[in-house]
C-alpha cells in the first residue's frame, strides 16, 4: 500500500550558509516505511530541491516536519481499524 503526501512549502534558508537566497530546482522522491496494516505501507513524499545563490550548494529541503505529519497519517488510518 503506497500513500503519496504533499507538503507546500516555500524555501526559507540554506541548510549549508544558512542564506535567506534560495532558488527552487526540482524535486526528489523520498519512500518512508510506515507501520505495517496487514500490507506493507510505504509512504512517498516529494522533498523539494533548493538551490543556494551564495554558496552554490543544491541540498533538499528539511523533511523533520514529514515525520511528524507522517504519525499524524498513520494514527489516523489506526482509527479506520
Amino acid at each position: 500500500m503506497i500513500f503519496y503526501v504533499e507538503i507546500k512549502t516555500n524555501p526559507q534558508c540554506c541548510n549549508k550558509c544558512g542564506s535567506r537566497h534560495v532558488k527552487k530546482k526540482g524535486y526528489v522522491y523520498r519512500d518512508f516505511r510506515g507501520v505495517p496494516i496487514g500490507l506493507s505501507v510505504i509512504i512517498q513524499r516529494k522533498v523539494q530541491r533548493l538551490y543556494c545563490e551564495e554558496c552554490g550548494k543544491v541540498l533538499q529541503e528539511e523533511i523533520c516536519q514529514v515525520r511528524i505529519i507522517v504519525m499524524n497519517h498513520l494514527l489516523y488510518l489506526r482509527s479506520f481499524l
